[in-house]
């Protein structure tokens, strides 16, 4: 089959059925980068490179022959014209959230409720977004980007916060709805894996000590220190102004180990995928070793389309050892 694309950039269509324009296309999607990007080598004397323009909307379609899945969507944040060629670099939804500073303050919401509001804001779509911790007070200042709060409340939640292909925000726990197989003498090009090591145990101390009665009473100051734990052993410790009683100290806590249980990292370059996705799985088949046994959280998706290499993609992805 032939790998095949399309490129939607404010009222144009750049595609192999319309044009030549494209010489290279990569795209990086997922939760290891603040926002997903997009870059396009286009000819220098390209009709539609003169049409472009900072901030028009972008969408990317890949896959083979008439069968394309969404990898992207975003707006141009920059475009580098050079002799032989013109560059177009794009940003994802999450760059809006990356740009943007307020002042807030949450009383009694969930961290769903919390980051909802914050994307609106910033006029951000949202899709799935689940409650998370309730929080008593949480403070949003211009000190952070919005996206930084957002991304705090999902680790504080033993959640991912990223962007669809579709440009709509996902927070929410890792529940995978599609599993792909990636095979050695099949799809699999190259693979690199690593085991590191990690803390056994996590601590979460409250900034200014307050109620330990739980979230629905009043955080009136008192003496008591509030702390919570999850794990035994030597623990990573986090102090947390956002934290007010013990219930939600370990709530947090058991979040935050589950965040750094996945010790087991592996890179995947694989036959141009256009269906795995982040936060997918995938089950690694055909490989002797231990560390590439099971089934893997899918964290980024890198993929590339050029005239040397044809379409590839870049898989990161981890698991529990």
């Amino acid at each position: 089959m032939r790998p095949n694309y399309e490129v939607l950039v404010g009222n144009l269509t750049i595609s192999s059925a319309q044009n030549e324009d494209l010489e290279e296309l990569e795209v990086k999607a997922g939760m290891d980068t603040p926002a997903d990007n997009f870059t396009a080598i286009l000819a220098a004397d390209s009709d539609v490179g003169g049409e472009l323009k900072i901030h028009d909307s972008i969408t990317v379609k890949l896959g083979y022959e008439s069968e394309l899945e969404p990898s992207f969507c975003g707006t141009i944040d920059r475009i580098e014209a050079g002799v032989t060629s013109l560059r177009v670099l794009g940003l994802g939804q999450t760059g809006k959230l990356l740009n943007h500073r307020l002042n807030q303050i949450y009383l009694n919401q969930t961290a769903g409720e919390i980051v909802k509001d914050l994307c609106h804001r910033c006029r951000v779509p949202t899709g799935e977004v689940h409650d998370g911790i309730t929080l008593a007070s949480f403070v949003v200042t211009e000190d952070l980007p919005a996206y930084e709060y957002a991304r705090g409340l999902a680790e504080r939640s033993g959640f991912d916060f990223y962007s669809t292909p579709e440009g709509n925000m996902t927070f929410a726990r890792y529940k995978p709805k599609h599993v792909e197989d990636l095979e050695y003498g099949l799809n699999v090009l190259s693979i690199e894996s690593a085991r590191v090591s990690r803390p056994r145990a996590v601590k979460v101390f409250g900034e200014s000590p307050s109620s330990v009665r739980g979230v629905a009473t009043k955080h009136w100051l008192t003496k008591n220190m509030v702390e919570g734990s999850a794990g035994r052993g030597q623990a990573v410790v986090y102090v947390d102004s956002a934290v007010r009683d013990k219930d939600t100290a370990d709530a947090v806590a058991r979040s935050r180990l589950r965040h750094i249980e996945h010790t087991i990292h592996v890179t995947v370059s694989t036959i141009g995928d256009p269906y795995v996705k982040a936060g997918d799985a995938v089950r690694l088949k055909g490989f002797n070793h231990k560390l590439l046994e099971g089934e893997f959280k899918v964290e980024t998706v890198e993929q590339s389309l050029n005239r040397q290499f044809g379409y590839t993609t870049r898989i990161s992805c981890s698991r529990e050892a």
